[in-house]
């Protein structure tokens, strides 16, 4: 007997069906993900962005989705809701959650961490950062900085990763110096 049930045998009737379910739902969801990056690719981000959030409701511990909505709210420069899905993709990514397995689980933490490090670069140029306090400035660059060489780490292909580790690293040292 196996603790965890997996055996179809050991759950009895209509365990296999259930056992299937699983992957039938995701198949589905797949497909569904699929039209909804169409639907982007054709200019209707507003209508991929409603398919994603249909997704989300079916199953909310898909990293890919959440990472497709942040990349959208960023093209908006909707920060926050941005920032949001980004670190939930993140986070489901970090717990194993990876949905597509034909990306190697390296890659897409890269570009989940590299994502949310180009949102916190983008929010450090914000307005509201900007008129705030500079340690605001500074917390949210060092940040951004830190998902950049997360990521470039995982993934040392990426280049856009890569790059801004390494300037943003070298804003960091340039304000810090001129702070004493």
């Amino acid at each position: 007997m196996s603790i965890n049930g997996d055996n179809p045998e050991e759950i009895g009737d209509g365990a296999e069906s259930v056992l299937e379910a699983p992957e039938e739902h995701l198949e589905k969801l797949g497909q569904d993900f699929m039209a909804a990056m169409q639907l982007v690719e054709q200019g209707d981000n507003a209508g991929g962005e409603k398919a994603l959030r249909e997704i989300l409701k079916v199953e909310p511990r898909l990293a890919e989705p959440r990472m497709e909505l942040a990349r959208l709210r960023l093209l908006d420069e909707d920060l926050e809701s941005a920032e949001v899905e980004a670190r939930n993709a993140v986070a489901l990514l970090d717990a194993g959650g990876q949905w597509n397995l034909d990306i190697p689980e390296d890659v897409m933490s890269g570009l989940a961490h590299g994502l949310l490090g180009e949102v916190l670069r983008q929010k450090a140029s914000s307005d509201a950062v900007l008129d705030g306090p500079p340690e605001t400035f500074q917390a949210t660059l060092r940040e951004a900085q830190l998902q950049f060489q997360v990521a470039s780490d995982k993934d040392p292909e990426n280049e856009h990763a890569r790059y801004h580790a390494f300037h943003l690293g070298l804003q960091l040292e340039d304000d810090e110096s001129t702070d004493d």
